[in-house]
């Protein structure tokens, strides 16, 4: 989708750029219990393809000349019989740091879907407690230093990859995954056009507030021997000040209706469900919405509950955050992909549509 809308933007003098690089780390455990499990080092692959922006958009100017694109990754993931290995597609969007004629310091963050090729069966791979599903959510977040060699389109990259692995809940168990790895390897860049960094403007945006309303519905497991899954729906209003071309703040409340919360108050207590008023929960939370462009926005939400009648004592419930992206039709009409969490632990993935107003 990034890479889609960026291309629609060019004025079209195309910087296409083609990178691989080599990597080599360790798997963090997302948990300890994991810990017994990792056995090796790891080694891992990584070819993208992006489009450098040309400066034709006001928002190439905000992100200082960003980089579009689309990624495969290969990797292990240590103690190959339990783990397996990943495949991954994913979009991301790189932001220059610093950048001249022979050096670009740069960081990436980006989303995609992972296969990986083993998962939790309690007939032949029970030790596998961290992933419950071969198809799995992947986040991903490097950093890297790009050199140019001589007079060439040819770049030498050397950097740290962070990737991340889960399926959000959706089938327990759901431990997840981290790959770190440092990474080398080359870049080409070429054009119809010699690159010449375009002279950055500084645009100014007035500021604007807005509403936004969506209902997101999403699914989710309680546990491995429950094999069940529910249907968790919510309605959110947000209301937000966009403070410049980069960013807007908020608040928000939503109302939660999660009927899987009925079995999990029934485990601490079997007394204690009460009925269907149980099975929701109102929360409030701070907003901060990044524009990557007009159309396409991160939501990054940290919130508290009002009411709650489930509140694992292991865990801290009353603390809840959403990570997602949204894409924005016609000025008012918006789609989301959301993942939400205690703390580090995921609760689900929602799809979500809705509308926002210009106050």
């Amino acid at each position: 989708l990034l890479s889609g809308i960026a291309f629609s933007y060019s004025q079209g003098y195309l910087y296409h750029q083609f990178e691989g690089t080599v990597g080599h780390g360790f798997v963090a455990p997302h948990r300890k219990d994991l810990n017994y499990l990792i056995k090796e080092r790891i080694m891992m692959g990584e070819i993208t393809y992006s489009h450098k922006t040309d400066g034709g958009e006001l928002w190439h100017h905000t992100w200082r000349f960003p980089e579009v694109g689309v990624g495969y990754v290969m990797s292990e993931l240590s103690n190959f019989g339990v783990f397996g290995h990943a495949h991954s597609f994913f979009g991301f969007y790189g932001v220059p740091v610093f950048e001249n004629e022979r050096l670009l310091f740069k960081y990436r963050f980006g989303m995609g879907v992972a296969y990986l090729s083993e998962k939790f069966d309690y007939r032949i791979n029970y030790n596998n407690i961290a992933i419950g599903t071969n198809i799995n959510a992947h986040i991903h977040f490097s950093v890297s230093a790009n050199i140019k060699l001589w007079e060439t389109p040819l770049y030498f990259i050397a950097g740290a990859n962070f990737n991340h692995f889960s399926n959000a809940a959706f089938k327990k168990p759901n431990l997840g995954l981290n790959l770190i790895t440092l990474n080398s390897g080359f870049k080409y860049m070429f054009s119809d056009y010699d690159y010449v960094l375009p002279k950055r403007l500084f645009p100014y945006k007035s500021m604007e507030y807005y509403l936004t309303m969506y209902y997101g519905t999403g699914s989710r497991q309680n546990t491995t021997y429950e094999n069940k899954n529910y249907v968790v729906q919510s309605i959110v209003a947000d209301f937000t000040l966009r403070i410049n071309n980069k960013r807007a703040f908020g608040i928000g409340t939503n109302i939660i209706f999660d009927p899987s919360l009925k079995t999990q108050i029934r485990d601490f207590d079997r007394n204690d469900y009460k009925g269907t008023q149980d099975l929701f929960r109102l929360g409030f939370h701070l907003v901060q919405d990044v524009f990557f462009t007009d159309d396409i926005v991160c939501i990054i939400q940290l919130g508290t509950y009002a009411y709650n009648k489930f509140n694992d004592k292991d865990k801290n419930f009353m603390i809840y955050n959403r990570l997602g992206i949204r894409y924005i039709f016609n000025e008012y009409f918006v789609a989301n992909f959301m993942i939400r969490s205690h703390t580090s632990v995921a609760d689900f993935a929602e799809f979500g549509v809705g509308y926002r107003i210009k106050i």
